[in-house]
């Protein structure tokens, strides 16, 4: 779908979407999807819906579905309404006298809908905002929203989110948004849907552009997007390949910010990442990877640091395309979200570097310690299993370890520490593997948890953060000095940025439950959520959508009265990616990008940021808790 903004502003009107869409449709012909295109007088709010209604209704659950949108966007809030501010697309028959749009929930409920037949989608959108939805302008560094139509000063105002009254809308969308809507408001996924691949040009509160192509290099002059062009490169690049979502998005971003010398469009990646393009296949490999950035004085990089767990003499193990080991090296030098490399001794060693696509932390020198009872010491493959975990270090002593495991009637089971509780694992290859990959997931999220216990600071910034309930009942309650959250019920969040004429702050959310696990819940901006100077950002909650995340109680905790949890924040003045802390599988892999002296300023660089530790009390269904309780705290 492409519109090039709506014709009754016709300066408004974008010159790249229709190459955008041909080159798009080009690549997904070329892994053999067949394509319907709406251009132009065919990409009308009617239009737009009528085709995604088709889609859904010819869908099944062999097909492979890709849902591409290039052109104008815009912002609106309800008159009155409390609720964030809602995004949506800017059909050619859309007006500032009439509301033509189609809203951000609209297009959510048809993704979920389609879903539901196959859980092979992929959404691509190429405009501002990821969520916001706009495109930017005929010059490369200047934005111009729908929003912001005979604005003197546009970049300003690019993403204010006018208000109109829910009478001004469209039947079906008023009544979405309004009462009506409410019962499906519990389906919609606050920080987006868990099945579906979803590729954005840049953030929910960034711009996109594009930029006028002279030809030298595709033989086409005229203007198109970066992301579109960048995307559609990597794809074809990689379809020879096994690289997961990942590997695309990672090369399409590092060329984008490498040709504009700027990291305010910085394309991301929500879902499964670890999939294979347009497939249900994932990447074979589950460890730990880092994306490497040589750089032209020879020295070579990846965007992880001390935050991440990385700390100086890691060993790491380089790996091509192909899922080869090709060389050896080790950190040098550990920042806060960057590190420095040494490579290998070996003659060959630049050579492995340059074939290498990523690297894999061997063993962290900050690590866990787990002590195995006599009786574990001897179940096959426990030693084996453990002594390869990269966060994990035997011990000989009990009182020495964080993890105690012992042989109980013919089972593992955890005897410490007295907060983590786990039913007993069997003593076959399955059960030893899943134990060392539970263990080694609430080591990350202890490393991770005294890992920010020493901010340096925002300096002069302040902000504002509130934590909120949903009991079920549709209204927020603020959680309250007791801080207790009741299996079902769900949790949202406001940051406000109080500084004035202050750059933005970035907010990662990460959440740890009853098993202890640490999870990203701003997973949709997995760089972390951006707050301009004096706004105000909702995190876990969308207009349309039900509020709040939810707790639930793991099937591998036993079941109990009551439950430990944290809500943790990381603040920081820059975009910071916390994903290394929480996920299993496939991390930002990228195929070396030669970058030059100052294209990559911020490795290596002071990252100022501060954190902020919610601890929660997971209470049962009807409230009770232990007696004994913990000391809560901010």
């Amino acid at each position: 779908m492409g519109s090039p903004g709506p014709v009754t502003v016709p300066e408004r009107r974008l010159e790249g979407v229709e190459r955008d869409l041909q080159e798009m449709a080009a690549e997904l012909e070329a892994w053999q999807f067949d394509c319907t295109s709406l251009l132009d007088e065919e990409a009308t709010r009617d239009g737009i819906l009528t085709a995604l209604r088709d889609l859904r209704d010819e869908t099944t659950r062999d097909h492979c579905i890709v849902i591409y949108y290039c052109g104008h966007g815009g912002r609106r809030r309800l008159e009155g309404d409390e609720r964030p501010a809602w995004n949506y697309l800017v059909p050619v028959d859309h007006s500032a006298e009439e509301f033509r749009g189609v809203a951000e929930v609209e297009l959510a409920d048809l993704l979920h809908e389609i879903c539901e037949r196959t859980p092979n989608a992929t959404v691509i959108l190429d405009c501002c905002h990821a969520a916001t939805m706009c495109r930017g302008g005929r010059t490369v560094e200047r934005v111009r929203s729908f929003n912001d139509v005979g604005s003197e000063r546009a970049e300003s105002r690019v993403r204010e989110a006018r208000p109109i009254a829910l009478e001004a809308l469209p039947k079906a969308l008023r009544e979405r948004l309004g009462r009506a809507g409410e019962p499906m408001r519990a389906r919609l996924h606050p920080e987006g849907h868990p099945v579906a691949v979803r590729l954005v040009a840049t953030g929910s509160d960034s711009s996109a552009y594009e930029f006028k192509d002279d030809g030298r290099v595709t033989g086409h002059a005229g203007y198109r997007g970066y992301f579109t062009t960048e995307l559609c490169r990597a794809l074809a690049e990689g379809r020879g390949s096994r690289w997961p979502w990942e590997t695309i998005i990672v090369r399409a971003r590092e060329r984008i910010l490498a040709r504009r010398g700027s990291s305010t469009q910085r394309p991301q990646l929500e879902g499964p990442r670890s999939r294979l393009p347009f497939s249900l296949q994932v990447f074979g490999d589950v460890r730990e990877h880092l994306a490497l950035i040589p750089c032209v004085d020879r020295t070579m990089w990846v965007r992880a640091g001390r935050l991440h767990g990385l700390s100086r003499g890691d060993p790491l193990a380089l790996i091509d395309d192909r899922g080869r080991e090709v060389g050896t090296a080790e950190v040098d030098e550990a920042f806060e979200d960057s590190a420095r490399l040494n490579m290998s001794e070996r003659p060959d060693a630049r050579a492995s570097a340059r074939a290498a696509s990523l690297a894999i932390p061997a063993r962290y020198r900050s690590r866990e310690a787990i002590w195995l009872g006599p009786g574990a010491e001897r179940v096959d493959g426990l030693i084996v299993c453990v002594d390869e975990a990269s966060r994990l270090r035997r011990v000989g002593r009990p009182d020495d370890a964080l993890f105690r495991v012992e042989l109980v009637s013919g089972r593992l089971q955890l005897v410490g520490p007295s907060w983590l509780s786990r039913r007993p694992w069997s003593i076959d290859r399955e059960g030893v593997s899943s134990l060392v990959s539970d263990l080694e997931h609430v080591a990350r999220a202890e490393l991770l948890s005294r890992a920010i216990e020493s901010p340096p600071g925002l300096g002069k910034v302040a902000f504002e953060l509130e934590v909120l309930a949903d009991t079920g009942t549709g209204t927020l309650r603020p959680l309250g000095d007791r801080r207790t959250v009741r299996v079902g019920e769900r949790l949202c969040a406001r940051v406000t940025h109080r500084t004035e004429n202050k750059s933005p702050i970035y907010v990662n959310v990460l959440g740890r439950g009853v098993d202890r696990r640490v999870g990203l819940i701003s997973r949709s901006e997995p760089a972390g959520i951006e707050v301009r100077s004096g706004e105000t950002r909702w995190i876990g909650r969308r207009s349309g959508g039900r509020a709040g995340l939810a707790f639930t109680w793991p099937r591998d905790v036993p079941p109990a009265e009551r439950g430990r949890g944290d809500l943790l924040f990381v603040i920081s003045r820059r975009a910071l990616d916390l994903r290394a802390w929480c996920e299993e599988g496939t991390k930002p892999i990228a195929k070396p990008t030669r970058r030059g002296a100052g294209e990559s300023p911020d490795l290596g660089a002071r990252l100022m940021w501060t954190s902020v530790r919610l601890e929660l009390t997971i209470a049962d269904r009807d409230g009770r808790t232990n007696s004994e309780g913990f000391t809560t705290g901010c």
